[in-house]
């Protein structure tokens, strides 16, 4: 008879061989040699976290035959709504064997994980599949976290990678296309500077240490009614895993400060050369919102991406406009569950300090 229990260290590799099997075994790139650096990953994450919980573990879906069919990574986070403590859970990963009957599996490892103790569930990396079956047991989306605000860097590159992308154009058409792309920016440059020209900034970028980064979201956060609790141990453990992910490039980080040498904002992000840039999170002081853009912007644009995206914050929605960025819904979708009225009406109104640092990013597998 199947049922669901508790992930042990003992399921490592027959979860890492799923995973591998539900997400990777289409492409070329990786092998089953990939599965000790999964299974190894997965061991970080469920097992050594620093807020590991023995009453919120990562659920296996087991058949009669012993066989691991289905999946749900949990990871505890700590969260404050307006001082109060809240245990929150971010789930990741829940994955279903595609050569067994598992129709209702995946609805009941969802189910197992929301009726566990933590006052918040989150999962911010959902796809169509994932919404339908957070919706159908009662979850939420949070419509202002599944938009994405895009900053065109390069437009006639960008266009131009995703159309060769799109068309497999082959490489020998790359002489002609990359040179075209360049000429035309250098042209709406020319012709729309309050867009496409990205000066130096006048604020003064300084290293972005984890003492530095845990009391800018410690002021920062205190703005809104939700917001993380990290400590000088659990912030460091998550920053190094986000700068363990190469899929979407180099982590830049960095604290920036105005004359008068006081932090005005600050920003994670993965700098993606030729590509689109993603922010991991970003922060600024309300005065300062606008210039921390333009910093972000033109950091990314001398290193050669030609576009950047970030969740949308609602307080940074004016800014955006003001620098011609435009939103993109998801997915991915934010989703989330919830018993408190008073924690339901913050993730409503967008009243969340929920960056991508916050979420699964950093806390599932990724190269």
């Amino acid at each position: 008879m199947d049922f669901i229990r508790i992930f042990t260290e003992e399921d490592i590799t027959s979860v890492a061989t799923l995973f591998h099997k539900v997400y990777l075994a289409g492409d070329p790139a990786y092998t089953k040699s990939s599965l000790h650096n999964i299974g190894e990953v997965f061991d970080e994450i469920f097992f050594r976290n620093p807020w590991c919980d023995e009453n919120l573990p990562s659920l296996v879906y087991e058949a009669g035959d012993g066989a691991i069919i289905g999946f749900i990574g949990v990871t505890p986070r700590k969260m404050t709504m307006k001082g109060r403590a809240v245990l929150a859970a971010v789930s990741a990963h829940l994955m279903l064997d595609p050569d067994r009957r598992t129709e209702l599996a995946g609805v009941r490892l969802l189910q197992k994980f929301l009726s566990g103790p933590q006052a918040l569930s989150i999962a911010d990396f959902a796809n169509d599949s994932g919404r339908k079956i957070w919706n159908g047991i009662g979850g939420m989306m949070s419509h202002v976290h599944s938009l994405r605000w895009v900053k065109l860097l390069r437009p006639s590159a960008r266009a131009l990678s995703l159309a060769s992308g799109k068309l497999r154009v082959l490489p020998r058409f790359s002489s002609i296309i990359h040179p075209l792309g360049r000429l035309s920016d250098a042209v709406l440059a020319r012709m729309a500077p309050h867009r496409f020209r990205f000066p130096p900034s006048k604020l003064i970028e300084t290293e972005l240490t984890d003492e530095t980064l845990l009391s800018c979201i410690l002021q920062s956060s205190s703005l809104y009614a939700l917001c993380p609790e990290y400590d000088e141990h659990s912030l460091p453990w998550l920053v190094r895993r986000a700068e363990k992910i190469k899929v979407l490039g180099d982590m830049r980080k960095a604290a920036l400060r105005n004359d008068s040498g006081a932090i005005v904002g600050w920003y994670l992000y993965y700098l993606k050369p030729g590509g689109m840039s993603e922010v991991l999170q970003m922060g600024a002081r309300k005065d300062s919102i606008c210039a921390v853009l333009d910093h972000l912007f033109h950091h990314a644009w001398s290193n050669g991406s030609e576009s950047i995206t970030g969740r949308l914050e609602p307080r940074l929605l004016p800014a955006l406009s003001e620098k011609e960025c435009y939103l993109k819904c998801g997915p991915p979708w934010v989703m989330a569950h919830t018993y408190d009225p008073e924690i339901l009406r913050a993730i409503d109104r967008g009243d969340v300090f929920l960056s991508r640092l916050e979420g699964e990013w950093c806390t599932s597998y990724r190269v």
